[in-house]
């Protein structure tokens, strides 16, 4: 099993990988969408952290409310 992470790399690697994100000349539109895979992957790290397995981890997208 791999080790976690620390909190900072956790952070940093969130920091890094939505800069990249959002700094690309390809992403427009919806930039919360961008957030997405880096988001997923600092709930995994953090997770790890808590000592969480990530197969008790599930982030979903959006879903519309019916009226």
């Amino acid at each position: 099993m791999a080790k976690a992470p620390t909190m900072v790399e956790a952070v940093s690697a969130f920091g890094a990988l939505t800069k990249a994100k959002l700094s690309s000349v390809a992403a427009s539109g919806a930039a919360e969408d961008q957030l997405r895979a880096p988001l997923e992957s600092l709930v995994r790290d953090l997770a790890a952290i808590a000592g969480i397995s990530g197969s008790h981890i599930s982030l979903v997208g959006e879903s519309t409310l019916a009226t």
